[in-house]
């Protein structure tokens, strides 16, 4: 399934921009918290112990106003709070979410990019990273043209099986002019 087919299969709507953003967003597969709170462990962003919190999620929480607090909240209630048993990266509301507390750890660390992508890989990364919107729009213009062709095709086929019944009319020695000339009529569209 491509981009397109994606983007029409869960619904999104909006500008090409707009769905390729969403989709980029998007990863392969959630990811459980647990797994999220370890990740956070391992890379020194976030730690839970009998002293205290730190690490350079939490210190950024410490040191920001609202609406990245409100974010980082947000994913401390998912990841540690029990809010949520899995991230839910599948969904696109909530990717975006993601995706934006994503971004704030890549901005924060000197090798957030690395760290972000290690992210994605607990979900199975992101089959849409490196979508353009001109490859969505050559997608999405491929499946306006097929789905011509299948109409045009449709109408023929249609035609053609209006033609045939008509011919079968026309063979049954039992039809009258009349009936054989109506079938043919009826057939051609005249």
């Amino acid at each position: 399934m491509n981009a397109y087919q994606t983007a029409q299969q869960i619904g999104l709507t909006g500008t090409d921009t707009e769905i390729v953003s969403t989709l980029q967003s998007l990863a392969a597969r959630d990811v459980q918290s647990a797994d999220v709170a370890a990740w956070m462990r391992e890379n020194g962003l976030w730690m839970i112990t009998p002293d205290g919190q730190f690490g350079t999620l939490h210190k950024l929480y410490l040191q920001t106003t609202n609406p990245v607090k409100a974010g980082l909240s947000e994913w401390y209630a998912s990841v540690f709070g029990g809010g949520a048993q899995s991230i839910r990266v599948t969904r696109p509301d909530i990717a975006a979410r993601v995706a934006g507390v994503i971004s704030l750890i890549a901005a924060a660390l000197p090798d957030g990019d690395k760290i972000c992508e290690s992210f994605y890989a607990l979900c199975g990364g992101r089959p849409w990273a490196e979508l353009t919107v001109e490859q969505f729009a050559a997608q999405r213009l491929a499946a306006a043209a097929q789905a011509e062709r299948e109409a045009a095709y449709a109408a023929v086929a249609a035609r053609v099986n209006a033609v045939m019944a008509a011919t079968a009319t026309a063979m049954d020695a039992c039809k009258t002019h009349a009936e054989i000339t109506a079938a043919a009529e009826a057939a051609w569209g005249a």
